[in-house]
């Protein structure tokens, strides 16, 4: 007899134990879940806001292109200008020599 209590006593410590276990698991499992949809608000804010510098970089990427275009052409127009500066320089150079050689 005393056995049996002692058994069923130590059931019953058991099943609270179990279920004191499974409430904490439970908490955990919401504080958990809590976690991952503070994340997930967090990571959807942050695309939110990558989506929207996107956007306005691809607004300004035109006026980007103009300016790059603009100064690879004022690159290209002084590099044709000091070409041509020193064409007529070397052009200049051989007439004086031939007219140096014929006179």
């Amino acid at each position: 007899m005393l056995r049996a209590e002692s058994i069923q006593n130590s059931l019953k410590i058991d099943v609270v134990k179990e279920s004191a276990c499974a409430s904490s698991v439970s908490r955990l499992h919401l504080s958990r879940d809590r976690r991952i949809r503070s994340a997930m608000i967090v990571r959807a804010i942050r695309i939110k806001k990558k989506i929207e510098m996107l956007q306005k970089t691809l607004s300004a990427k035109p006026l980007a292109k103009i300016r790059e275009r603009a100064f690879e052409g004022a690159f290209l127009g002084v590099a044709l200008i000091a070409m041509a500066g020193w064409a007529y320089f070397i052009i200049l150079l051989s007439v004086k020599f031939f007219i140096w050689l014929v006179g």
